[in-house]
């Protein structure tokens, strides 16, 4: 019988690049959740006058690199949340930064590489519960994965 491969999400690590050369990445603090980024390719309909059994044709398009996301519990006071050095100020400045998610619980720590600007960031807060900010990334390319087979 075989044993399932699979992994807890826990150890699952946000890094966000300083920019620099060579680049060096610092975990974001207390993320809680990851959404791993979503590409959708467009359907290009190319059904012509005799295309058989009068059914319709179609190629596969141009990709929208689309989005990643993460939850995280609010620091403000972190360096990699806040509004002077963090991602309250990427999303302020506009900024295009890469980003990596590395899963520190497989071997070869497996790493979905991308460059992205905050999309969007925001929360509610609720009266029984920790502060939470919904952080959306929007890819300006195709992630890379690395470490995978």
């Amino acid at each position: 019988m075989a044993v399932s491969g699979a992994k807890l999400g826990y150890g699952t690590l946000l890094k966000r690049g300083d920019g620099g050369g060579p680049e060096v990445f610092t975990t974001i603090a207390e993320v809680r959740s990851i959404t791993l980024p979503t590409q959708e390719r467009e359907d290009v309909d190319v059904t012509h006058m005799e295309s058989p059994n009068a059914t319709r044709e179609f190629i596969a398009g141009l990709a929208d690199t689309g989005e990643a996301s993460c939850v995280l519990n609010f620091r403000p006071d972190h360096v990699t949340q806040g509004a002077v050095s963090g991602i309250i100020d990427d999303s302020e400045t506009r900024a295009l930064r890469n980003y990596q998610i590395v899963f520190d619980q497989f071997s070869g720590d497996p790493t979905c590489s991308f460059n992205a600007y905050v999309k969007s960031h925001g929360g509610e807060i609720v009266v029984d519960d920790a502060i939470q900010v919904n952080v959306v990334f929007k890819l300006s390319a195709a992630p890379t994965w690395t470490g995978t087979a």
